[in-house]
């Protein structure tokens, strides 16, 4: 295909606002093409339009679910948030974030956010905390605590999550957290608001444990699901605003991911992604992926059947 016409996909070539046959989606996926509060490298106001030019080699059907995603749910790329290269300040970019994330969920849609900084998923925590009128849990996938006391920035993202109140009370599990870091205050902090967590080497050195845990906190009440490309180990991932090395594989993000199954997904976002620093469209084509994902867990929710592994198959939701 031609980077013209990569360039004219949707989020997973889905159908575009206004192109859709569908006045009621069940998913919209929305681009935040800003950079605002971003910490590390820049150029992460690009990351929509690289998943969307990196969404031509995937396809509908999950294998390991069993499911035609779009045959059990109406999934619509819902444009972006302002244009990239258009500064913001953080107070308008987490306002815009919460009325449209409020507006989406208010009529009964999931919210998808692809960014972007990390300080996209505070905008949609407070547009969900106003349209469900409770606190939800959130499930973390990071390198990175985001607890940086007073910051305004994407690292203090849950610090204020948590004093806002917007995250239900020991809801919070942040999985793939690790170095190198100045000192231990902020894991502190973290550890002092009742998160849980499960770092990289918990994950490696006991997969099934680890999915339990995960397994857990889906089931307490309706859930938030962020992921933070930094998650991802440098060979994998090396587009990322925050690289850290010693992170996850894929298939322990799958994994970790397919946990969810049975959530009740609220809304998600995939972020951290940043183009310029990218190999090969390597960490869009992981993006991309990530979204393949998560829509396959919303859809499987909604399946009404579904496929029976043979014997021998290597057909598995989890770990």
């Amino acid at each position: 295909m031609s980077d013209r016409g990569k360039s004219e996909l949707g989020f997973l070539g889905l159908p575009r606002a206004g192109e859709s046959i569908s006045e009621t989606p069940d998913v919209v996926l929305v681009g935040v093409p800003h950079a605002t509060g971003a910490e590390g490298r820049a150029g992460t106001e690009h990351g929509p339009k690289a998943v969307r030019g990196a969404s031509w080699t995937f396809g509908r059907y999950s294998h390991a679910l069993g499911i035609d995603i779009l045959d059990e749910m109406d999934v619509l790329d819902g444009g972006d948030l302002g244009e990239a290269g258009v500064p913001l300040e953080n107070s308008e970019l987490l306002r815009q974030i919460e009325e449209r994330t409020f507006a989406l969920a208010s009529g009964g849609q999931i919210p998808g956010l692809i960014g972007g900084s990390q300080l996209i998923t505070l905008g949609a925590l407070r547009g969900l905390r106003q349209a469900k009128r409770r606190p939800v849990s959130l499930l973390h996938i990071t390198a990175k605590n985001r607890c940086k006391g007073e910051n305004l920035g994407d690292a203090g993202m849950l610090h204020r999550a948590h004093t806002e109140g917007l995250l239900r009370e020991r809801g919070v599990l942040q999985v793939g957290v690790r170095g190198p870091s100045r000192d231990g205050t902020e894991t502190q902090r973290a550890l002092s608001y009742g998160f849980e967590r499960l770092t990289v080497d918990d994950v490696r050195w006991d997969i099934h444990g680890s999915m339990e845990t995960v397994r857990a906190r889906a089931a307490q009440g309706v859930l938030y699901v962020s992921v933070d490309l930094s998650a991802f180990d440098l060979a994998v991932c090396p587009g990322v605003a925050r690289p850290s090395p010693g992170g996850l594989s894929c298939w322990e993000v799958q994994q970790v991911l397919r946990a969810s199954l049975g959530a009740d997904i609220i809304g998600f976002d995939v972020v951290g992604l940043c183009p310029p620093a990218d190999l090969s469209d390597m960490t869009a084509i992981v993006a991309v992926s990530v979204l393949h994902e998560l829509l396959g867990i919303i859809a499987e929710g909604r399946s009404s059947s579904r496929v029976s592994w043979l014997p021998g198959s290597s057909g598995r939701s989890s770990a």
